[in-house]
């Protein structure tokens, strides 16, 4: 199994002189014959020959294997920061996944390995990248499994390695739904609701907003205060990066007044053309549902190692880029896991939490509008309604699937537009349309307007 950004095909069975078949055109299918050429003709074990393997592959990958040779033992190797690992430490197993998810059903403690972090602290240019090999006759306990770097430094793993997790097979319970696309829609006014609980508050009449300095720390703040941070930027990918263009047009007018900028990217265009070598005047605010999304994580890193300040926007506890993230600020309670590909409720949670944070920054900045003045209070209490009219729309679906019968379009192809920031909601609704009727939709590009057509699939 290979999961990763690695590409080196032509490089890899040219130096071996490999003539795989035409059809052979990836790694995923190079690799176990690489493998296999490692063992053959000598002593070396399986899972060193692994390691020599894998260690020649540059790129971010995550790679599990196994081999006839040893029918026992999975080996697993990860490199970079596009990528996830865990083990889960079960009594009768250890359980492999890409993320905590798919190991709290069996256990709930686990080894996340790290793809990043040099081998040896004093050599931060040294190897990185991590092997392991889990096997069926050590299993029960983190000494039973073997851990090395890419360069063979031993790595033993520990109880005080393992992670306890935060969250169990509860939080991805389908309930009586018939599936997990109703369950969602429906569970979003609650997830919006958890969202603003503890964070949007009302004290003698006046609404306010409050963030913990879990999810912006105070050293966050302080940078904004004394003018060291003069650039926010919001980043995701796909309906995150939607519900990170929502909080950046919501930042950008409480900050109008002030030397602050604001734009949001795709995680993928600050990393490919955005980047600077100096960010130390950045806040990079990066939204995610899973906390696992390639791209994102490894924007996250790129500006970190330039300096910027990270804040994440996070449905998942215990997922990667609250890891590597200043500051937290989670969706509901961070356990309310979208579940369906057309994301519903996270998407509005993240515009809920985006809004909040928003507040939460501008209160930092010198000369901003701050949730205090009128036109802010008449927003906050509108937010703070939006969950009761969101149950009073969810409520009519007898009456909408009535109208939708009585009244579909008779065009095979039809169109979204929004004008002035309701292209954002047109741009979400293009993105799920896609998802559900599996269609590519073109977007017109102006910032004006947001257009999407879709066919239907039959």
């Amino acid at each position: 199994m290979l999961n990763g950004d690695v590409d080196n095909h032509a490089e890899l069975t040219s130096a071996d002189g490999l003539t795989p078949p035409a059809e052979v055109t990836c790694d995923a299918k190079v690799i176990p014959a690489l493998w296999r050429r490692a063992m053959s003709g000598s002593s070396t074990a399986p899972f060193e020959a692994f390691r020599e393997t894998v260690s020649r592959m540059e790129g971010s990958v995550a790679i599990a294997a196994t081999t006839t040779a040893e029918p026992g033992e999975v080996a697993l190797a990860l490199r970079g920061s596009g990528q996830a690992l865990y083990v889960g430490v079960a009594d009768d197993a250890f359980v492999v996944a890409s993320e905590p998810y798919g190991v709290v059903e069996e256990t709930d403690r686990y080894l996340r390995m790290d793809g990043e972090t040099p081998s040896d602290p004093a050599n931060p240019a040294g190897s990185r990248g991590q092997v392991v090999s889990v096997r069926t006759d050590s299993v029960g306990s983190a000494s039973g499994i073997l851990r090395l770097s890419y360069d063979g430094t031993a790595l033993p793993v520990t109880e005080s390695d393992l992670t306890t997790a935060g969250i169990t097979t509860r939080d991805i319970d389908r309930g009586d739904f018939p599936h997990f696309l109703l369950k969602e829609v429906t569970d979003a006014p609650h997830s919006f609701r958890t969202t603003l609980r503890g964070r949007l508050v009302e004290h003698d009449g006046v609404m306010g907003v409050t963030i913990p300095e879990a999810s912006l720390p105070a050293e966050v703040l302080e940078s904004f205060r004394d003018g060291s941070v003069q650039r926010v930027v919001v980043i995701g990918q796909g309906t995150a990066a939607v519900a990170g263009q929502s909080l950046a047009e919501f930042l950008a007018a409480l900050l109008v007044d002030t030397e602050v900028r604001v734009e949001a990217l795709p995680a993928t265009e600050l990393s490919g053309f955005s980047m600077r070598a100096d960010m130390s005047d950045t806040l990079v605010v990066a939204i995610s549902q899973s906390g696992t999304t390639t791209d994102t994580n490894r924007t996250v890193d790129l500006v970190r190692s330039r300096g910027a300040k990270v804040v994440a926007i996070v449905n998942r506890r215990g997922s990667d880029l609250t890891d590597k993230a200043d500051g937290v600020l989670y969706t509901a309670d961070g356990r309310d896991v979208e579940m369906s590909v057309a994301s519903t409720k996270a998407f509005y949670s993240q515009v809920a939490a985006g809004m909040l944070l928003a507040y939460g920054i501008a209160g930092a900045v010198p000369g901003s509008h701050t949730a205090g003045g009128p036109a802010e209070q008449e927003v906050l209490r509108a937010i703070a309604e939006l969950p009761v009219l969101m149950e009073q729309v969810l409520a009519t679906r007898p009456a909408i699937a009535e109208a939708a019968a009585a009244h579909t379009p008779s065009r095979r192809y039809w169109a979204l537009v929004g004008n002035g920031v309701n292209r954002i909601a047109a741009r979400e609704l293009r993105i799920k349309l896609s998802e559900l009727c599996y269609k590519s939709i073109a977007v017109t590009p102006p910032r004006t307007r947001s257009t999407s057509t879709c066919r239907p699939s039959r």
